[in-house]
């Protein structure tokens, strides 16, 4: 039988909601980064490798260490980590990884500054080493040296592994190794120190005999942090560069083989992160110990790559530039802003620095042009909600909807299928000012306004009565989970009766009447909201945040942030929107999030004022409102919140966006008071499709079998919350069939001859076994059938799927071994 492709990455413990991100986050600093492919050949997807001193951003303690999968964007840990900060990475010669630094153990045991993980456990290499593992290199011949700052019998600093125990290097170094390089067989150095093996040297080279100093005295008292060799043969040295002959500090310097050259321009004194790729010189240059730019030398040509990387009360360097094998650019280092965004410790380029890569299913637009197609109505929408059956309901300052248009004045309603529909004997009050839209779960809709509190009951209108109190505004309206209505608003009292009943902005709408809960609150009742947690607290939006639990009220924000909307989420988690820079006493700018004990930021937040948020499939969030920018990035007042990024929706809105809708298809409505979607005509109403459509593809060839074909075809789109289905045809009569299923497909495929001696000539496996099952086909047909649960992380995964005949004869032995085609699945919402 097949055996199961072992994971190299340990698995990070269950947590909830996981780890998952378009980019990789840490809280701390990383010294050390690289690419690792665990498995070689293998299905596991290539791992960005991080060390350092860090924990994850969900407060997961790695050990210093930790893998990020550059394709799904979840992370995993290696066993328990280190004690200490991991300064160094490399890749053995057999594929394991090794870590260096200033730790003492690994996984739990003794492995003084350098260790190696074998895809299971953390091993010691020999007696380890005393002192700080600065850099790691793999030698052509597979033996490991270690520069920094080492004690070591026979040589300080320098060492090499040779697969037994540890050796010194030509009598070692006087001072810290910060960085080595093979070259050939051949070892280049540089760091702190002055000579090696006694030669006078800054840079030094051992070709496995003796010392030689690269450039003599042509370098004065450098400190070298970097080095880069060109396939020109040229080398490259990064730190704190001087040319004894002038004293002039340069940050890189450019070695031909006869001397030293500076590549003039690069600004600051200090760079670190050598590293090429693609044609260019990428390093990270020190304007001044709080700022690091990271620049790339071309033809002669210094390129700034974006913003600045900023660390406010500490030296800020980037000591990691690496081109990962999915193209991007990454840096790594101490910092705790890039361009402005809270981007600590490691950052993607992706055009810009803080713009990073959007996840695999970004919102796009569906343009409207005005009348000329049917989603379009001839004024500004206001508010909208969806109805208990999926359509969508829109108040607004329009007269007309759709095309041809149809007389609905500030209400209409929209079903996907048969369009726009009038809202019948509306109350003559609605032509007044107009603040409040809700949808009860029974599908009454109920409105408010300046002088109206209204309530349709799919037959007629009925003003709601609270009585003995006059309506001011109603400014805010929800559901209890009793059915009673909450609204919010001015509501003048009635000082004559008894007892007397003042002015109160917060009523409860009961089957006997009006109720008022708790006092007066200070701020404008005009912008006052609420909303129904899932336990029936009612949480009130004024000049702060208050939340009342039936007996009493508790603050949950002080006065100072004002509040435009107020949003639940799936998880009962509250969001709360608006124009403020702070909320509880948390810095953040325009929206929030409660979590029932403390609020939580979206990173630097937005620039202006939130709306109104809705939640997608995928649980990310898209906020409308009036700004420019969201987390530095510009977004024109629509933006995507993915848990860690904002990242813009198409070129945005001209203006003001005030509110947003989920529809049952996973689309979004936007309404406001735009007249353009993406530089094009579209007024006031827009719609944003979701691109995590269900998808199946069919990928490589299967091997006929004495059935035939041999071909698998899905009978159902991969939609969650449904059962997929398989079918296939041309199968062997008599066989057992076996289902591999696996987010990863095997590059290069697997002959399956290599696996099974029955296999027949031209058989090759796509998909690898992490996810097995059975068929036993009928007549050469066989379905197979499994359920993508209604998870919105799951929307917009693409999974491998494929079959294996297995042929017998009437004795049930084996005689023949094929396969089919593979399927690509992308699972749809």
């Amino acid at each position: 039988m097949l055996a199961l492709v072992i994971a190299v990455c340990g698995t990070l413990p269950p947590v909830a909601p996981p780890l998952r991100s378009s980019c990789p986050r840490v809280e701390g600093f990383v010294q050390a980064m690289l690419e690792w492919d665990p498995d070689g050949a293998g299905p596991r997807n290539p791992q960005l490798v991080l060390g350092g001193l860090f924990t994850l951003s969900n407060s997961i303690t790695p050990g210093n260490i930790a893998c990020w999968d550059m394709v799904t964007g979840e992370w995993s840990l290696l066993g328990t980590g280190m004690n200490g900060v991991v300064e160094s990475l490399e890749v053995l010669s057999n594929g394991w990884l090794a870590a260096g630094g200033s730790f003492t153990t690994a996984g739990g045991q003794t492995c003084s500054g350098v260790a190696m993980w074998n895809g299971a456990a953390w091993l010691p290499i020999g007696a380890g080493l005393q002192g700080t593992v600065n850099a790691l290199e793999t030698m052509p011949n597979g033996d490991l040296v270690a520069g920094g700052t080492i004690n070591h019998p026979g040589g300080n600093n320098l060492v090499r592994w040779n697969g037994a125990s540890w050796l010194p290097i030509g009598g070692g170094t006087n001072a810290t190794v910060r960085c080595v390089r093979a070259i050939g067989n051949a070892i280049l150095i540089g760091g702190n120190f002055s000579t090696a093996g006694g030669v006078p040297a800054r840079v030094a080279k051992w070709d496995g005999a003796a010392w030689t100093s690269v450039g003599g005295s042509q370098l004065g008292n450098c400190v070298v942090l970097g080095l880069e060799e060109l396939p020109s043969g040229e080398v490259f040295a990064a730190g704190n560069m001087q040319f004894a002959a002038v004293g002039t500090p340069e940050p890189v310097m450019k070695w031909d083989g006869t001397t030293w050259s500076t590549l003039p321009g690069a600004g600051g004194s200090t760079a670190t992160g050598i590293r090429f790729v693609n044609g260019g010189l990428y390093v990270g240059v020190r304007p001044n110990s709080n700022t690091t730019v990271v620049r790339r030398w071309s033809a002669g040509v210094w390129q700034t790559m974006g913003g600045s990387f900023d660390k406010a009360v500490s030296s800020c360097f980037v000591w990691s530039i690496l081109m990962a094998s999915n193209g991007r650019l990454y840096a790594a280092g101490i910092f705790d802003t890039v361009a402005g965004i809270p981007l600590e410790g490691v950052a993607e380029w992706a055009g810009d620095w803080g713009a990073p890569q959007a996840t695999q299913c970004p919102l796009s637009w569906e343009l409207d042009q005005g009348f000329t197609t049917s989603f379009a109505v001839d004024g500004k929408v206001k508010r909208m909600e969806t109805m208990p059956g999926g359509d969508l309901l829109l108040m607004g300052t329009f007269a007309q909807a759709g095309f041809p248009p149809i007389n609905s004045p500030r209400l209409v309603r929209w079903n996907a299928t048969t369009g726009w529909q009038a809202m019948p004997n509306a109350p003559a009050s609605l032509s007044n000012l107009l603040f409040a839209l809700h949808v009860t779960p029974t599908g009454d809709i109920v409105m408010g306004g300046h002088s109206l509190l209204a309530r349709w009951n799919g037959v007629n209108w009925q003003n709601v009565n609270i009585a003995p109190r006059t309506l001011n505004w109603c400014t805010g309206i929800a559901s209890l989970p009793n059915g009673n209505l909450v609204v919010s608003g001015a509501f003048v009292g009635n000082p004559l009766v008894a007892p007397p009943i003042s002015s109160e902005q917060l009523l409860v709408i009961t089957p006997s009447g009006a109720v008022a809960v708790g006092a007066p609150f200070s701020g404008s009742s005009v912008s006052s909201v609420v909303a129904c947690m899932p336990n029936g607290d009612v949480v009130f939006g004024h000049d702060g945040v208050s939340a009342w639990d039936g007996s009493s009220w508790t603050t949950i924000a002080g006065s100072g942030a004002s509040i435009s909307c107020l949003h639940v989420l799936a998880n009962g988690d509250l969001i709360a929107g608006g124009a403020f820079t702070s909320i509880g006493g948390v810095a953040a700018n325009g929206i929030a999030r409660w979590d029932g004990v403390a609020w939580h930021a979206f990173g630097s937040g937005v620039s202006g004022c939130v709306s109104e948020v809705a939640e997608i499939a995928n649980g990310e969030i898209v906020a409308v409102g009036n700004f420019a920018m969201a987390g530095g990035v510009n977004v024109n007042n629509i933006a995507r919140w993915d848990g860690a990024h904002w990242f813009p929706i198409g070129g945005g809105l001209s203006d003001k966006a005030t509110c947003v809708a989920v529809l049952p298809s996973g689309d979004l409505a936007v309404g406001g008071f735009f007249t353009g979607v993406d530089c094009e005509p579209v007024p006031y109403l827009a719609m944003l499709r979701d691109r995590c459509a269900a998808g199946v593809i069919s990928r490589g060839e299967g091997c006929p079998s004495s059935g035939g074909s041999n071909l698998i075809e899905a009978l159902t789109l991969p939609l969650v919350n449904t059962m997929f289905r398989v079918e296939g045809t041309g199968l062997p009569q008599s066989a057992l069939v076996l289902t591999l299923t696996s987010v990863n497909t095997l590059l290069p495929p697997l002959p399956l001859s290599l696996v099974f001696p029955q296999a027949l000539p031209g058989c090759d496996l796509h998909v690898g076994p992490d996810i097995l099952g059975v068929v036993l086909p009928s007549g050469g047909i066989g379905q197979h059938q499994f359920f993508l649960p209604n998870s919105p992380p799951l929307v917009g995964v693409t999974f491998h799927h494929q079959w294996l005949p297995i042929e017998t004869d009437i004795t049930g032995a084996w005689i023949a071994v094929t396969v089919t085609n593979a399927l690509q699945v992308t699972v749809g919402s």
